[in-house]
């Protein structure tokens, strides 16, 4: 009876130490475990910004990011995309995914042609290679499109690189009007001119984003560049105007003979804005009179736009009178 107590006590023994050895085994193996987990991050497009919790981690995409374990939170960015964000958690040598499929921003462009005349025409608008229209009209199109074509029946087309605004409309028009070359400088004009109806603002955009002769880097002139073009009036000292529409352009403006529009005295039509002023008000000038003068940028006048080399004042507030 003694050597069967003697003989189980040693049996229960042997199972205790090979218990315990197998426990610091096990704890050795845990021990070996990285205490860490992996995170990947794939976007489409890829190029997206990637916020972990806040802080950017680079961008996708993003292979093996090691992390603690625990809860997170990761968002993407991209200009020309719609953000997201997803919560993900992390384990102990566990990989975790992030995948994101983003929808592109959409903006607006407002369209419009002309033919050489400056009446309306008819056109094809067409943004990296969709149809987007078929004739003037506000348009929406994602924001970072990059190419815009117009094709007409009657002209050859004309092309154009696009930037459009996040906020706001864009305003796109395409002329065939021709141009004016002045043989006294290096400016050339646009032949057929907005005879009024935009503030400032307006004007200058239609300017900044007019497609007209192939080129694409039109401007809304300052006050020395549109004064240039005031031909046949010699205002004295203390006169304003000359007399009314007795110029050398067409319909009696003081313009050059090359250039068409009309320059009713006194009427929006014929006084054009200048990019010189300063917050509130901008310079004008009345090519019914060949008088310089200034008002609120609300209120609506032409627009000549003009390319070439900026050789004369620029600085607006020291142009403005």
């Amino acid at each position: 009876m003694k050597n069967l107590t003697s003989i189980a006590a040693r049996a229960a023994l042997v199972s205790l130490v090979l218990g315990g050895l197998s426990f610091v085994n096990k704890t050795a193996a845990e021990e070996e475990l990285p205490k860490h987990g992996w995170l990947e991050v794939r976007s489409q497009p890829p190029g997206c910004r990637v916020l972990l919790n806040k802080r950017e981690i680079g961008k996708t995409p993003i292979e093996r990011y090691e992390l603690a374990p625990g809860k997170y939170s990761v968002r993407v960015r991209h200009r020309c995309y719609q953000s997201l964000y997803k919560n993900i958690v992390i384990g102990r040598n566990e990989p975790a995914q992030a995948i994101f499929v983003l929808k592109p921003l959409m903006t607006t462009f407002n369209f419009s042609a002309s033919d050489k005349d400056g009446r309306p025409l008819e056109a094809i608008v067409i943004v990296d290679d969709i149809v987007r229209a078929g004739e003037k009209g506000v348009y929406q199109v994602p924001l970072c499109s990059k190419r815009l074509r117009i094709d007409t029946q009657k002209y050859e087309s004309m092309h154009d690189e696009l930037v459009l605004k996040r906020r706001g409309t864009t305003y796109i028009h395409a002329s065939a009007s021709g141009v004016y070359r002045d043989p006294d400088s290096t400016l050339i004009w646009q032949k057929t001119p907005i005879g009024g109806g935009l503030p400032w603002k307006r004007a200058k955009e239609f300017c900044d984003r007019l497609i007209l002769d192939g080129k694409t880097d039109w401007r809304m002139p300052n006050r020395d560049e549109l004064k240039s073009l005031v031909k046949g009036c010699k205002l004295k000292y203390r006169q304003h105007y000359c007399p009314h529409n007795k110029g050398p352009g067409k319909n009696g403006c003081y313009w050059p003979q090359g250039l068409d529009g009309d320059c009713p005295f006194g009427r929006s039509p014929g006084q054009f804005w200048t990019a010189s002023g300063n917050d509130s008000h901008a310079n004008f000038i009345n090519f019914g009179s060949g008088g310089v003068n200034a008002f609120l940028k609300t209120s609506p006048y032409g627009v000549r736009c003009v390319r070439g080399d900026i050789h004369m004042k620029t600085k607006d507030k020291e142009d403005f009178d």
